[in-house]
């Protein structure tokens, strides 16, 4: 099965072009899946450990996927901002990315039900509880059905995968600036 999404969304905020880039999930955990590197990276944000979806994990969270599935669908939509369509004092950025992120997971978790596999989508936290995640107390996730991992809580890199396989390299904004657009890169092992 191949894994179809819109090539192009547009609404009066933003602007995304989608590609999806089809490959085998071995070649894929060979050239791209560095958990520890990754994780490293993750420490300084303040949902390390704070959150079910992101490291430190007492595994690897998709180990069992990796035995079970052949294929690994990588979508990503590059994304141009429409200022003049948002609010003065709005955060672009995060309000853009999570429609992206809404949008695209709708999709994922139909492609996840008709296959069977596993979506990994999402960026930064958890958006499914709000702010007030159990793990930090050390109850059980409220929503374990609808909690999925980004791509790099998942131990990917997806600089290097948005280099090798996109042409895309990912810009940094400094504060108060924006960058010429923003990624929002998600997949689907099957």
């Amino acid at each position: 099965m191949q894994v179809m999404l819109p090539r192009s969304f547009r609404c009066g905020a933003y602007v995304a072009e989608t590609v999806v880039c089809d490959l085998e999930l071995s070649d894929c955990v060979s050239h791209f899946y560095r958990p520890q590197a990754v994780w490293r990276l993750c420490e300084g944000c303040n949902n390390y450990g704070s959150s079910y979806c992101c490291p430190p994990f007492s595994g690897e969270p998709c180990g069992e996927a990796f035995g079970r599935y052949d294929h690994f669908a990588f979508v990503v939509s590059k994304i141009e901002v429409n200022k003049s369509h948002i609010a003065d004092g709005v955060d672009v950025a995060e309000m853009v990315v999570n429609a992206e992120c809404k949008r695209i997971k709708g999709y994922l978790l139909e492609y996840e039900r008709l296959t069977g596999g596993r979506a990994l989508v999402g960026v930064g936290r958890c958006r499914e509880c709000g702010e007030d995640c159990h793990r930090a107390e050390g109850l059980p996730c409220r929503c374990p059905d609808a909690m999925r991992l980004s791509l790099g809580a998942a131990g990917f890199d997806v600089t290097m995968m948005l280099r090798s396989l996109c042409g895309i390299e990912l810009q940094w904004a400094s504060a108060g600036t924006m960058t010429p657009y923003l990624v929002f890169a998600s997949g689907l092992i099957f």
